[in-house]
Formats: structure tokens, sequence, C-alpha cells
């Protein structure tokens, strides 16, 4: 009897678990930032925000000693693949072109890439 018991309590322990550890990778604001269906711009909390596949990215120069430290296969094939979260604002979303990856995450990989030439 109290074998069934503790196995219960185990199940409904590890059930409780599992759904906290659900619970805490979801995105409470998924389904509320969205992107505006017209226009390349949004505003919030005062603020407007470009969201046109063109952005006035930050202008950055060509570092030639950190540039001379990329490995030759990557100097050869001339691309940086990066990885993004892909449509978690502001770090990395799609322009109005539904298309484009726009945001924080997207101008470092671009800065990154023009600092190493």
């Amino acid at each position: 009897m109290a074998k069934i018991k503790t196995k219960r309590a185990a199940a409904a322990a590890l059930a409780a678990v599992t759904l906290l550890a659900l619970a805490a990778c979801s995105d409470p604001g998924a389904t509320a930032a969205t992107a505006p269906s017209s226009g390349s711009t949004a505003s919030a909390a005062g603020k407007t925000f470009n969201l046109a596949p063109e952005q006035n990215r930050v202008k950055v120069t060509v570092d030639a000693k950190a540039a001379a430290l990329v490995p030759d296969a990557i100097k050869a094939d001339g691309k940086l693949t990066v990885v993004s979260t892909g449509g978690t604002a502001p770090l990395s979303l799609f322009a109005t072109d539904n298309r484009t990856l726009i945001g924080s995450e997207v101008d470092i990989a671009y800065a990154v890439g023009e600092t190493l030439g």
C-alpha cells in the first residue's frame, strides 16, 4: 500500500515539475507582439521603430587585426553564418516584407561581419 502511494506521489511530482518547466519556456508576449499590417514604422511608449527591410544600421570600419585572425576557409567563402532567435522582438523579427530579419541581434551580426571585412 505504501509503495502505491509513493509511486502516485512521485508521478504527481514529476507531472508538476514538467508543467512548471514547460511554462517557464513559454513566451507570454508572443501573441501580443505582432507587427503592424501596413506601414514601415511602429510606435510604442512614444518611440518610433523602423520596421522596413531597409535599415539604417550603425556604420563600422574594418578592424585589420581582427580580420587577420579569421580562418582562411571563412575568408575564402566570404560568409559569416550566425544564429538568431528569429521572431523575438527586439532581438530579431521580420520586417514588413516578411522576409528580411531585423533587430538588435541582426544589427550586431552585420557589424561583426563588416568589422571582420
